[in-house]
C-alpha cells in the first residue's frame, strides 16, 4: 500500500513536471527558463500532453522496477484521477460559480463508481484504464468542446485503443499456450508430483511414532518430549507436502482438461511469467492468496 501511494505520488509529480518543461519548450523559454519552470508550481503555465506522457512514463518505470503489471497500476490510477477530479471540479464550481460544472462533477463520480464496481470483475486489467481514458475523451466533447482540445481527444482515445490491442494480445497468447510450453509444465510438474511422492514416503518411514524401537513404557521425560517434536515436525511436513501434491494433481488434471492456465477464481487467463515460476499455479497472481 505504501509502494501504491508512492506510485500515485511520483506520477503526479511527473505528470505536473514534463506538462510544464512542455510548455516551457512548447513557448520557447531558454533553457535556465525552462528548468525552473519545472518545479516552480506556483506559477502558471502547463500542457495537458506533457501532464499525460508524464504519469503514463512514472507508471511504467515504476511498474517495470517493483515487478507490477503495468496495466494494474494503469487502473488504480485511473480510480485515483477520477476520484480527485470529482472535487477538483467540485472545487472549481465552487470558487468559480460555475454551477453548469456540477454535470462533470456527477460523470467523474459516475465513472469512479463504475470503475470501482467492475474493475477486475467484468473489466479485465488494463481495461479499465482505456474505459477511464475514452469517458474522459467523452466529457470533454460534451462539457468543453473539441474547438482547443480535439488533438487531446484523438491522443488519449489513441492510446486506450493501443492498450486494448496490446492486452488482448497478451490475454490471447495466455490462453492459447503453445504446445511446447504446455508440455514442458507437464513434465515439470509429473517430475515434481513424483518427487513429492519419494519425500513423502522418507518421511513416513522416519516417522518417531512409527519406529519399531518406540517404548511406550517407563520412557524418560527427554525422550517423549523430543520424540513428540520429532513428530509434529513430521506432520507438519507431511501436510505441506500433502498440499503440494493436490495442486500438482490439479494443475496435471487442468492439463486433460483443457483449462490449464486458467484462474479458478476469475477465469482470467494466468499471465506465462507466473506459470514459468509456478507451474502448479492455478490461479492468476491477483487470486494467489485466495485459495
Amino acid at each position: 500500500e505504501e509502494k501504491l501511494f508512492d506510485a500515485l505520488l511520483l506520477a503526479s509529480v511527473g505528470s505536473v513536471m514534463l506538462s510544464r518543461i512542455v510548455f516551457a519548450i512548447g513557448n520557447k523559454y531558454p533553457l535556465d527558463a525552462t528548468l525552473a519552470h519545472a518545479y516552480k508550481f506556483w506559477t502558471p503555465g502547463t500542457n495537458p500532453y506533457g501532464a499525460i506522457v508524464g504519469a503514463l512514463l512514472v507508471l511504467y518505470l515504476l511498474a517495470k522496477l517493483w515487478k507490477w503489471s503495468v496495466y494494474r497500476v494503469l487502473d488504480i490510477y485511473a480510480l485515483a484521477v477520477s476520484f480527485g477530479a470529482a472535487f477538483l471540479v467540485l472545487g472549481f464550481v465552487a470558487l468559480q460559480k460555475r454551477f453548469e460544472f456540477i454535470f462533470v462533477f456527477a460523470a467523474f463520480v459516475l465513472l469512479y463508481a463504475v470503475l470501482s464496481k467492475f474493475r477486475n470483475v467484468v473489466l479485465r486489467s488494463g481495461v479499465s484504464f482505456s474505459v477511464f481514458l475514452i469517458a474522459v475523451s467523452l466529457m470533454g466533447v460534451i462539457f468543453v468542446g473539441t474547438r482547443l482540445y480535439l488533438p487531446l481527444y484523438v491522443m488519449l482515445v489513441t492510446i486506450s485503443l493501443g492498450i486494448l490491442y496490446f492486452r488482448g494480445r497478451q490475454l490471447m497468447a495466455n490462453v492459447n499456450l503453445p504446445a511446447e510450453l504446455l508440455e514442458k509444465f507437464k513434465s515439470i510438474l509429473k517430475i515434481k508430483d513424483k518427487q513429492l511422492a519419494l519425500v513423502e514416503e522418507g518421511l513416513e518411514k522416519t516417522d518417531p511414532y512409527m519406529s519399531s524401537d518406540r517404548t511406550l513404557d517407563n520412557a524418560e521425560l527427554g525422550d517423549d518430549t523430543a520424540e513428540d517434536i520429532a513428530k509434529t515436525d513430521s506432520d507438519a511436513k507431511l501436510s505441506s507436502i500433502a498440499k503440494m501434491q493436490i495442486q500438482v494433481k490439479r494443475a496435471l488434471a487442468k492439463m486433460k482438461l483443457g483449462t490449464y492456465g486458467m484462474c479458478e477464481i476469475c477465469r482470467k487467463p494466468i499471465d506465462n511469467a507466473r506459470l514459468e515460476a509456478f507451474p502448479a499455479a492455478t490461479t492468476c497472481i491477483e487470486h494467489a492468496d485466495s485459495k
